[in-house]
C-alpha cells in the first residue's frame, strides 16, 4: 500500500519534470534567457513524462518497490526514442546551447575532455545495455518466476534458530537483497567485458589499445 501510494504521488508530480527541466535550460543557459523557448517543447516533454510515470505507477501498484524506477525508465526510454525517430511531438523550432566560446567561465570544467577509456577500448551499444537489462531481468525473475522465487526466498536463506537458548530466530535471504543483485550483475559484466575484449585481440599479438577498437 505504501509503495502504491508513493508511486502515484511521484507519478503525478514526475509528469511535469521534463517540461520543467526544458524551461530551466532555456531560461538560465540559453542565449535569450527565455522561459518561452522551453515551453515550445511542451508536447514532447509531456509525452516523455507520461511515458515514464504511467509505467512507473503501474509497476509500483502491481509489482512492488523494486521495479518502478528501473523498468519505468527502460520503458520510457524505448517509447521516447521510438517517438523521436518517428518525428512526433517535435517543437517547431530547435533549441541548442550557444557556441562554447561564448559560455560563462563557471560552466567550464578544469578537467581535460575524455572521449574514451584510458585503456583505449571501445564499448559496443549492446554491451553498454547489458548491466541495465541484467538487473531488471534478475529482479523480475526473483519476483515472478515461482521456482526461482522459492529458491531465493527459502532454499537459499540462511539463519540460526534458538539464539542463545531462547526462542528467537535470526534469518536472512541474501539473494533477495537488491545489493546482491547488483553484485551478481557487476561480476557477470566484468566477465563479459573481459571476454569481449579478449575475443577482439588478434592471436599472437600483444593486447594494445588498437586491438580493442572495433574496425
Amino acid at each position: 500500500m505504501v509503495t502504491a501510494r508513493v508511486a502515484i504521488i511521484h507519478g503525478v508530480v514526475g509528469t511535469l519534470i521534463p517540461l520543467f527541466v526544458a524551461c530551466l535550460l532555456t531560461r538560465f543557459f540559453g542565449v535569450n534567457r527565455s522561459w518561452r523557448e522551453g515551453l515550445g517543447a511542451w508536447k514532447f516533454a509531456l509525452f516523455a513524462g507520461v511515458a515514464f510515470t504511467v509505467p512507473y505507477m503501474l509497476l509500483g501498484v502491481f509489482l512492488g518497490p523494486r521495479f518502478p524506477s528501473l523498468l519505468g525508465g527502460l520503458i520510457a526510454l524505448a517509447l521516447t526514442v521510438a517517438v523521436t525517430k518517428a518525428g512526433w511531438f517535435q517543437p517547431r523550432e530547435n533549441w541548442d546551447f550557444a557556441p562554447e566560446t561564448s559560455w560563462d567561465p563557471e560552466w567550464l570544467s578544469s578537467l581535460p575532455p575524455q572521449t574514451q577509456h584510458d585503456d583505449g577500448r571501445a564499448m559496443s551499444l549492446w554491451l553498454a545495455w547489458v548491466p541495465y537489462l541484467l538487473v531488471g531481468g534478475l529482479l523480475v525473475a526473483f519476483k515472478l518466476i515461482e521456482p526461482i522465487r522459492v529458491f531465493v526466498a527459502e532454499t537459499a536463506a540462511v539463519g540460526v534458530e534458538d539464539v542463545l537458548g531462547t526462542a528467537l530466530k535470526v534469518g536472512s535471504a541474501p539473494l533477495k537483497l537488491p545489493g546482491t543483485v547488483f553484485l551478481i550483475v557487476a561480476l557477470l559484466c566484468r566477465w563479459c567485458r573481459y571476454s569481449s575484449g579478449r575475443a577482439r585481440t588478434r592471436p599472437g599479438c600483444r593486447a594494445c589499445p588498437s586491438n580493442w577498437r572495433r574496425p
